[in-house]
């Protein structure tokens, strides 16, 4: 890892398939908590976005129906904004 980066790693649970390595390489510190773009699918948009909101994740916006699908956009803790859909 080059000296000076910054690394966010999420490692999943048991139940969990999942992980997800945020990496902000030197000279890019200005990008963060801003756009990330990523977008994660779920299966029911709806039931996910209470409750990883019951958990304390801060949606910007909230579900709505776009005419591919439905969409919702959340932040991480540094600001960071990531897309949520269910296609």
């Amino acid at each position: 890892m080059p000296r000076g980066s910054r690394w966010r790693f999420r490692w999943p649970g048991p139940r969990e398939r999942t992980r997800l390595v945020l990496f902000t390489p030197p000279g890019l510190e200005d990008r963060i908590g801003t756009w990330g773009n990523m977008v994660l699918e779920c299966d029911d948009i709806q039931a996910t976005y209470e409750e990883l909101r019951g958990r304390g994740v801060e949606f910007t916006e909230e579900p709505s129906e776009q005419s591919w699908g439905m969409w919702a956009q959340f932040k991480d803790v540094d600001g960071n904004e990531f897309g949520l859909i269910q296609a």
